[in-house]
Formats: C-alpha cells, sequence, structure tokens
C-alpha cells in the first residue's frame, strides 16, 4: 500500500504514530460532531440559519482535511470505518442528549452494530502457532519465488 504506516522510515517507532493518528482522529471527530450541529441547527434556527450553515461548511472543511491526513497514516478503510462510524455514534448520541430525540429499538439495534463492527475492525486477527501476522490486509504479498 503507498504510504503505509510499515513503508515510511519515520514512522517506524509504534508508540509517536499511534499517539499522532489517534489525536488526528479524535479531532477529526471533535470537528465533525461540531459541523453537523451546526448544519443540524441550521435546518431549525430560521433566524440564524446562514451562520450556522457557513460554520457547518467550515468546520466540515477543516474535518476533510483531517481525514486525509488519516488516509495517509493508515489502513484508508480502517481510517474510513473508525471515522464515519465513529461520527456516527456521536452524532447520534449528542441528538439524544442536546435534542432529546428518541430513538427506536431498530435504531438502537443499528448503533450497536456500527460499534460492535468498528471493535471488530480494529481488534488484531488471531495468529495460529508458527504462521506470520499480516499488518495491513491490503499489501500485496510477493507469489512464492519472486524477490
Amino acid at each position: 500500500m503507498l504510504n503505509s504506516p510499515e513503508s515510511t522510515p519515520e514512522r517506524s517507532a509504534a508508540t509517536p504514530w499511534l499517539a499522532s493518528t489517534m489525536t488526528c482522529l479524535i479531532v477529526y471527530l471533535a470537528i465533525g460532531l461540531a459541523a453537523n450541529l451546526c448544519f443540524k441547527q441550521s435546518g431549525t434556527d430560521v433566524a440564524n440559519r446562514l451562520t450556522y450553515f457557513v460554520a457547518g461548511l467550515t468546520l466540515g472543511i477543516i474535518s476533510t482535511v483531517l481525514l486525509i491526513r488519516l488516509y495517509d497514516r493508515m489502513n484508508v478503510n480502517l481510517a474510513m470505518l473508525l471515522a464515519t462510524g465513529g461520527a456516527f455514534i456521536l452524532f447520534q448520541a449528542a441528538c439524544l442528549f442536546l435534542f432529546r430525540t428518541q430513538l427506536t429499538l431498530v435504531q438502537w439495534v443499528g448503533i450497536l452494530a456500527v460499534l460492535v463492527g468498528m471493535v471488530l475492525a480494529i481488534k488484531p486477527p488471531a495468529v495460529s502457532p508458527g504462521s506470520v501476522p499480516r499488518r495491513d490486509s491490503t499489501l500485496e504479498i510477493p507469489e512464492e519465488g519472486t524477490p
């Protein structure tokens, strides 16, 4: 994979790379939540619609830049899952607490399914004795006999 964490020497130390990636994800989620809340308000607060809309657009652009940085730092599929799944769950929680929205049982099951999917995706794969775990499933493994 192009620009994978394993391919760049400056990211060989796991802890600094992980810390900056997690920071990027957390900031993305916070800014994305703020953008979505602004968009929600722009749809309901007629007097300040334009203000909330412009604020949401501005925050949305910033969060998109952070998402692009996440794509550079980790597997794109995992980055998309954690970013969009996390944003979905945070927005549902924010609407529940800030706006007192009511969720049906099916909606709660959907939120739980997204959360379980996120946990399963970040869980390291089980390794059988004698096998070498693959760090990134999108990396191509050369066929036997090729350098």
